[in-house]
């Protein structure tokens, strides 16, 4: 007889027929001792003993205890377990400014993503001084621990790029200097087939670009290539705007060669060139100016980009009722307005920006966390909820998926326009959902915590973490004092994970030092988690 000299490995269902003794096939036996089962539905995997059972896969923590691993007890914790149902893992990160010299409380309560679309490839809108934008969605949990959107705020203007000149000719009619013109560099380019190359001739050269425009508190971006050494002994330039009458300058002093630097300047960090003050609402140049110059010397421009204050973006969240929102029909103030939102339980929360795309982490856009307040307000579930985000101070686009796709990410829900909260919501159409992420708290165990501070604490900081219940009683101990925490640590709990319960949270306190240096602390922790049920 003939004996297959390799174990199998075998997929299936618990619900499945696994072969109850070895199978001969002529002269060959087909499965041997230690072939393994799967099962898709359960997770557990079955060994075979080469006779005819089919025994768990047995897997020893290695802590000393003689502890397994299986199906009726898939992680041991105090004779109980962790459930098999809690099959993800995730990771929840806060970063939070530490006040000098006294204690400071960090919180962090388990975010896990329910209702969403994930794609931010095309603009669904934006928002103005006159036009909100927002999101319905069906709620699967009664309670919010942050809100994710991919938007962008104040959006960048392109001053030049220098690929839509065909000759020299063209670019210097655009950037004026007489005596010593700019030339187009096809060599020496950061992106795209040019760059502007200016030559460091003669102190006091400028190159100068008629762009008229209200340029307070602006942001220039541009990349930068020297060919020379800039600073004390070596050539020098500034980039300036100017009112035709004044102008305000900053220098560009860096000491890399043959490289490109990208530059970010703002409009509040330029120097003046004279005693008045420039009119920066009425701004009519933009220039390049040698300050020293260097014979035989270039520098290189490319990617000239203004970008206007970033500001901020109201966000209000609506219960619209157990029935979806009619489009054309329903307004916003037809729903009723959730007032408990974040910390301090506000009706509406301000979103701070930063310029151009990005996708936001809202975290203290919450809603119902903190189960153990007297007149905590939870979400109700399976009701239709409206996302309003609404102007502050600046134009915001708002991102979601690309419509050429024809694919309906989400079928609760969907996305609208409309003037005010008082006027019809208008669906901006198939396939227009916004990018957006409802991320809520639920019974977690925790595998992992730790911390890391921006500088080494002194010998008089010490650190506590622990797990509070929605009822405020500690459930569990991850650090019960650490004296003179080190700048940088991980806490592996995975041999024993402690549960934070629904509604619950895990709390670092920290004793700071005031003769540090710290001053921001970043924390998080790891868990286990069970897949939420979404509407989606």
């Amino acid at each position: 007889m003939v004996q297959e000299t390799t174990i199998k490995r075998y997929i299936g269902l618990s619900t499945d027929t696994k072969p109850s003794s070895p199978i001969q096939v002529g002269s060959v036996i087909r499965i041997l001792a230690g072939s393994e089962w799967y099962e898709l539905d359960t997770g557990v995997t079955y060994v075979f003993d080469g006779s005819s059972a089919w025994t768990p896969k047995l897997v020893n923590l290695g802590n000393g205890t003689g502890d397994f691993i299986n199906s009726d007890n898939p992680f041991p914790v105090y004779g109980g377990y962790v459930p098999i149902e809690y099959s993800r893992t995730t990771t929840n990160t806060i970063k939070s400014l530490v006040n000098k010299g006294q204690l400071n409380k960090f919180v962090i309560y388990p975010r896990i993503g329910n209702e969403h679309v994930e794609s931010s490839r095309e603009i669904q809108g934006v928002v103005t001084n006159g036009n909100i934008v927002g999101q319905i969605f069906k709620a699967s949990k009664d309670n919010i621990s942050a809100l994710l959107l991919t938007i962008e705020s104040a959006e960048a203007q392109t001053i030049d790029t220098f690929e839509t000149y065909s000759n020299d000719g063209e670019l210097q009619t655009s950037w004026v200097e007489i005596t010593n013109p700019a030339v187009i560099s096809t060599s020496i380019v950061k992106t795209g087939d040019q760059a502007m190359a200016l030559p460091l001739t003669t102190t006091g050269d400028e190159w100068v670009l008629s762009a008229p425009s209200d340029y307070t508190d602006y942001t220039g971006s541009f990349d930068f290539y020297q060919d020379v050494v800039f600073g004390v002994l070596g050539a020098e330039v500034s980039v300036f705007i100017s009112d035709g009458t004044n102008s305000k300058s900053f220098p560009l002093v860096i000491n890399i060669t043959n490289s490109w630097t990208h530059f970010d300047v703002l409009e509040s960090n330029m120097i003046e060139d004279q005693a008045e003050t420039t009119d920066t609402t009425n701004i009519l140049t933009i220039g390049f100016r040698i300050i020293r110059k260097k014979n035989g010397a270039t520098v290189y421009i490319d990617n000239l980009i203004a970008t206007p204050a970033p500001g901020e973006l109201g966000i209000k969240l609506w219960n619209m009722g157990n029935t979806l929102p009619i489009d054309g029909v329903t307004s916003i103030d037809d729903g009723t307005q959730y007032t408990r939102l974040g910390k301090t339980l506000t009706s509406s929360f301000s979103l701070p920006l930063v310029g151009g795309k990005r996708l936001y982490h809202a975290h203290m856009f919450n809603a119902a966390l903190d189960k153990n307040v007297p007149d905590n307000e939870p979400l109700i579930t399976d009701n239709y909820y409206l996302i309003e985000l609404y102007y502050i101070d600046t134009n915001v686009s708002v991102y979601g998926p690309d419509t050429s796709f024809n694919t309906q990410y989400y079928n609760n829900g969907y996305s609208f326009t409309t003037a005010n909260e008082a006027s019809v919501i208008n669906a901006i159409g198939p396939y227009s959902d916004i990018m957006f992420t409802i991320m809520s708290t639920q019974s977690v165990y925790v595998i992992e915590a730790g911390w890391r501070f921006d500088a080494e604490p002194n010998g008089d900081s010490d650190l506590y973490v622990f797990i509070e219940n929605k009822d405020m009683q500690v459930t569990d101990t991850v650090v019960d004092h650490e004296e003179h925490p080190e700048q940088k640590h991980s806490h592996d709990v995975s041999i024993r994970p402690m549960i934070i319960d629904n509604g619950g949270k895990i709390e670092f306190y920290n004793n700071d030092d005031a003769s540090d240096q710290v001053s921001n602390i970043v924390y998080f922790v790891t868990f286990l988690y069970e897949p939420p049920i979404v509407n989606g």
